[in-house]
């Protein structure tokens, strides 16, 4: 009995010196990390960039391409990334267990198009001051509000005045906005149009009464 319980001892010491028994298993190496990148970080709406996917400085083959947010920019299986509403977005790749990011800034693209914002469709006796002053939207072709634009705002008909400024800066929310209209003599429809660059004008209506 002695020699046998000697035997086992020993095996079991051989067992633990060569790693086996228990958990000291052989370990599962660690996913290889995905380098993802953009050609900047900050993307005007309306344009495209090809994001790149390397894996250990060598592109990587067979990857899937997704956008945590389509509506800011959407991602195709190739990795081109289009810009479209103002935000922040998070661009993924994955192959397998393995993945990387790589975040995106969508900033305003060049003005496109202006809408009335407010002042339009006013009403007061002819040759007296309205009320509020004319405001519009700066937007880019996806409707982001664009700020630094100059609009300029002109008496179209009825002989009425603006005071100052006829011509406004976009401010930080997108909006330009002129001075008190006063109408002219004219009893009914009186008009100021709002123009900047080769933009579609916008005009404003009001009825003196």
């Amino acid at each position: 009995m002695r020699s046998r319980a000697l035997v086992l001892t020993g095996l079991s010491a051989l067992g633990a010196a060569c790693g086996g028994g228990g958990s000291g298993g052989s370990s599962t190496a660690p996913a290889p990390t995905i380098a993802v990148s953009l050609p900047s970080a900050t993307m005007a709406s309306g344009t495209s960039a090809q994001a790149t996917a390397t894996i250990g400085g060598v592109p990587a083959t067979g990857v899937s391409w997704s956008s945590s947010n389509d509506q800011i920019v959407a991602v195709t299986g190739t990795g081109m990334v289009t810009a479209s509403l103002q935000g922040n977005a998070v661009i993924t790749a994955t192959k397998g267990s393995s993945h990387g990011t790589v975040g995106v800034l969508v900033v305003p693209g060049p003005p496109a198009q202006m809408w009335i914002w407010s002042g339009n469709l006013q009403s007061a006796p002819a040759g007296t001051a309205l009320k509020n002053r004319l405001s519009v939207a700066v937007l880019d072709a996806s409707a982001n509000l664009v700020k630094d634009v100059t609009v300029t705002f002109t008496v179209a008909s009825g002989g009425g005045s603006l005071a100052a400024p006829t011509s406004a800066t976009s401010d930080a929310q997108g909006l330009a906005t002129s001075g008190i209209w006063t109408l002219g003599p004219t009893v009914g429809q009186q008009t100021v149009v709002a123009s900047s660059g080769t933009l579609t004008p916008v005009t404003f209506t009001a009825t003196g009464q």
